[in-house]
C-alpha cells in the first residue's frame, strides 16, 4: 500500500494559494497603458489600436445587411 503523507494535499495547496496571492500581487501593481492619448473620434481601444466611430458603424452596418432574418 502506497504512504500518503496526510499534509502533503495541504502542502499543495498553500503552494498553490501563495503563488496565486504572488501573480495577483503582480498584476495589482503592475503600470498599464491607461493614459493613453486617443483621437476624439475614437469610440474603442482594442490591442492599442484605436476604433474610430466611422468604421464601427460600417461594420454594425454590414452586420445588420448580412444577417438573415429582418
Amino acid at each position: 500500500m502506497i504512504n500518503l503523507n496526510k499534509f502533503s494535499h495541504l502542502y499543495y495547496l498553500l503552494l498553490g494559494g501563495f503563488f496565486g496571492l504572488v501573480f495577483a500581487g503582480y498584476g495589482i501593481f503592475n503600470k498599464n497603458d491607461a493614459n493613453v492619448s486617443i483621437s476624439q473620434d475614437a469610440i474603442a481601444v482594442v490591442n492599442k489600436t484605436p476604433i474610430m466611430m466611422e468604421s464601427y458603424l460600417r461594420a454594425l452596418d454590414r452586420y445588420q445587411n448580412d444577417s438573415k432574418d429582418s
